[in-house]
Order: C-alpha cells, then sequence, then structure tokens
C-alpha cells in the first residue's frame, strides 16, 4: 500500500471511491473540502488517496484549521474512509496514510490531527441498552483505537443524534412522531406559514440569507450558542449549491444527491392586515447518497406561537424523501440516560434535544473522535483550554 496526494484530475475519482464507501458522508467529498477551503481559518485542504497496486481502496478529505502564532491543526471530517469492518486492515490503512500526514504536519506547524469517522457504536433505544449491547460497544471502540490517537469529546460532530428512516411512507414518518411534533407540524400549514428554498442563483438570494442570518442572531443570544460569520452561511449556500442538471428524470435526481448539496429554507408569515411577511424561522440542510442532514437552524422570537421550525424539518425531511434518500440525520442531541433521554439535566442540548425527539427517530451513538498529538505540550494546553471555554460556555 503507498499514500498520494491527489490532484484535481483524480478528484473525481475521489468522490466515486467516496460515494461507494460503507462510512462516507458529504463531508469526504472534493465539494465539501472546496466548501471548507473558502472559511477564512480553513484555508487549505489536500485529498490523501491509498492505493494498492492502482486501486484506490481509502483514505481521507483532510481539512487545514489555522490556529495562533502561525500553528495549525488538521482533521479528516468524518473521515478517514478506511476498512472499518475489518480492524486490523484498518490500522494497516491508517499506518500508511499517518505517514504522509506527518509529511504535511511538518511544513504547516501541525500541533494535532483529528479524525471522527462514521462509525457506530450505538444504534438501539434506551430500553435495549442491555449489558450485551455495552459489551459491543467497547469492543468496537477498543477495536478501532489507534495506537498513539487519544479519544477526545472535542470535536465538531456530534457524538449522539437521531435518525429517521424515510424509506416509510409520509404517513409511516408521521405516525413514529411524537404526537406534539405531528400536531405543531399541522398548526404551522394551518396558520399560513409558507417554507422557501433559498435558490443560490436567484435574485432574491442574498436578502434571504440575510433574513436567515438575523435570526440566527436572535437565537444564538436566546439560547447561548455560538455561530459564524455571515460569509460562512452564504458559502456554504453557494459553493454546495445544486449542480445544475438539464433533465428531472429519476437519474438526473440521482446524480444530483451523488454529487452532494446543500439548501436553506425559510420560513416566512404574512400579517392578515399588513400582508408584510415577517421571516420566522430558517435552517440549512445537506443532501448526499442516502442521508439529508439537518445541520444549522434559526428561529425568531416573533410568532413562535406559529412552530415554524418544525414544518421547516418537514419540508426537509420531504425533500430528502423526493430525492431518493433513505435517512434523516437530526445532527446531534444530548447523551441520552437509562433514565432520562433527554440527557443530563444540566447538558447545554437539552432544549433542542426536547425539540428534535418529537420528530421520533433511532436513537445513534458513535465513535468519539480521535487526535493525534505531533506536538503533545502544545496539544495539552490547547486540549486544556477548550475544556474549560466548554465547562464556562
Amino acid at each position: 500500500m503507498r499514500a498520494e496526494i491527489l490532484i484535481k484530475e483524480q478528484y473525481e475519482k475521489w468522490d466515486n471511491f467516496a460515494y461507494s464507501h460503507p462510512y462516507s458522508s458529504i463531508h469526504q467529498t472534493s465539494r465539501w473540502a472546496h466548501f471548507q477551503s473558502n472559511v477564512a481559518a480553513r484555508d487549505k485542504f489536500w485529498i490523501i488517496g491509498i492505493f494498492d497496486d492502482r486501486k484506490l481502496i481509502a483514505g481521507t478529505v483532510l481539512i487545514r484549521h489555522k490556529m495562533p502564532k502561525g500553528y495549525t491543526w488538521l482533521y479528516a471530517p468524518r473521515g478517514p474512509l478506511l476498512a472499518y469492518d475489518d480492524p486490523q486492515k484498518a490500522h494497516e490503512q491508517m499506518q500508511v496514510l499517518l505517514a504522509k500526514i506527518k509529511e504535511i504536519a511538518k511544513d504547516e506547524k501541525t500541533i494535532f490531527f483529528r479524525i471522527d469517522p462514521l462509525v457506530q457504536i450505538q444504534g438501539e433505544s434506551r430500553e435495549k441498552l442491555t449489558a450485551n449491547k455495552k459489551s459491543h460497544k467497547n469492543s468496537k471502540r477498543k477495536q478501532l483505537h489507534f495506537p498513539k490517537f487519544h479519544f477526545s469529546h472535542l470535536g465538531y460532530q456530534p457524538e449522539d443524534t437521531l435518525i429517521l428512516d424515510i424509506e416509510k411512507s409520509e404517513n409511516e414518518i408521521l405516525a413514529q412522531m411524537k404526537e406534539k411534533g405531528r400536531y405543531n407540524i399541522r398548526l404551522a400549514i394551518k396558520k399560513g406559514v409558507k417554507v422557501v428554498e433559498v435558490e443560490a442563483s436567484s435574485p432574491n438570494a442574498q436578502a434571504q440569507i440575510q433574513d436567515y442570518f438575523n435570526i440566527l442572531q436572535e437565537t444564538l443570544e436566546r439560547d447561548k450558542f455560538h455561530g459564524h460569520g455571515i460569509s460562512f452561511y452564504k458559502n456554504m449556500v453557494e459553493k454546495l449549491a445544486p449542480k445544475p442538471h438539464t433533465q428531472k428524470d429519476a437519474q438526473s435526481v440521482k446524480e444530483i444527491a451523488k454529487d452532494g448539496f446543500s439548501r436553506m429554507l425559510l420560513a416566512y408569515y404574512a400579517d392578515p392586515e399588513t400582508k408584510k411577511e415577517t421571516p420566522l424561522a430558517g435552517i440549512i440542510a445537506t443532501f448526499y447518497k442516502d442521508t439529508g442532514i439537518y445541520y444549522f437552524g434559526a428561529s425568531s422570537n416573533q410568532y413562535r406561537n406559529l412552530m415554524a421550525p418544525y414544518l421547516l424539518q418537514w419540508h426537509a425531511i420531504r425533500l430528502a424523501k423526493s430525492l431518493g434518500l433513505k435517512k434523516y440525520d437530526l445532527l446531534g442531541i444530548a447523551p441520552e440516560t437509562p433514565q432520562d433521554p433527554l440527557g443530563p439535566k444540566n447538558h447545554h442540548w437539552r432544549g433542542v434535544t426536547e425539540f428534535k425527539r418529537k420528530f421520533g427517530g433511532t436513537y445513534i451513538k458513535y465513535l468519539p473522535p480521535q487526535d493525534f498529538a505531533f506536538k503533545p505540550l502544545l496539544y495539552r494546553a490547547y486540549a486544556a483550554t477548550k475544556k474549560l471555554r466548554k465547562m464556562i460556555g
């Protein structure tokens, strides 16, 4: 086996490999890498392929993240793509990959390298958390713990989530939701909330993105979360816009999902008297391969009784279903406990978890991120600072 940095002409080959890999997500596509490279602090990426003779068998998208004083850290978002069903082979591939990344790290003043592959260590409801399931979880965690890597809980991607099966009919999807979830969707429809899909090329797009960002500021202040500048969301809408397809047949729809794309959805309400439209909520979702992901969300302090966020989720679910996707990922909830599906009482995500739980779905837990430190002392200082910031919010 050998590892090499792919050139632009090889990106299509990589994307075809990623699409066929059982553990891939949109984060391991060249489109996602390009989007990330337009973020100021993440302005460089590599795609590394591992070859057995001439066959591409593994690899990763690798994003550079800038740090103070010229230092960096390197990130394989929801990667690398290795042979995780064969842990021994995965370890061998990681060894080859890490050797190549060490070469990059020397030139980039890299403190550490982080991985967070899409490997499930639990996929059952809390009622089924038996001793056997816990044993399986620990076994998988142990088998895929790579030498000299440290498990971390400081990653970007959530370790706990809810995933809806959208191969079911719309009625069946609604039926598995909490009663309050169904009620709120129908209420928003009844009250006249309108959902708009933002087209990146539309003359209205910039104003709509601004609407989303304004709502987001209300959300961040209200719920004490952290967000990005408007350019981040603008880039996500524009750089990951669906590629144009002249045909609208089933094959073209499949190709759109194969490419991977994002879509901003906004909910508006028109006052019955003034007819003035007020933006109430917005989300950004991604669609790739067999999965739609609810990525970012925002809701206004106005007209909260109209339940616009519920209708937005339902619209995104239906959009994913229309593309032939199989799953809809609500992307991040508080880790459930045997006593409480909403997680620990003091968890920062408890409120958003209560919202997402109303849509039903299966509880999924992923392997935690793993970090490889190139500069151990600086890495420990970084980790301690991040943990402190997380504790104080």
